[in-house]
């Protein structure tokens, strides 16, 4: 939904053990991550989480305003990327548009 930002006290935890929150007024299912030293967690409206592809965080981005792409081929994909110090994660839906 294109927002941005880190809005920890904003987001309930209505059933951890399941992964659910809601973050204003919309429930999202997370999937979360440990490994070593880094945390990831990925959060959506539905819980398909078979449709997201996970790219190398050494993926060449370029940006088109404040939304980074991927280019596959002639196509570009819009994905997030999510980072922090040393870790980064970038990720799409495999069911976009010219995917």
């Amino acid at each position: 939904g294109k927002l941005r930002g880190y809005y920890p006290v904003r987001i309930d935890n209505v059933c951890p053990e399941r992964g659910w929150v809601v973050f204003e007024n919309t429930v999202y299912f997370t999937k979360t991550v440990c490994s070593g030293d880094s945390l990831h967690t990925i959060a959506l409206t539905s819980p398909d989480f078979d449709n997201i592809i996970e790219w190398d965080s050494t993926t060449p981005l370029w940006k088109n305003g404040d939304i980074p792409f991927l280019k596959l081929g002639d196509k570009w994909i819009p994905v997030t990327k999510s980072h922090h110090g040393r870790f980064q994660k970038i990720a799409t839906q495999k069911s976009l548009p010219n995917f």
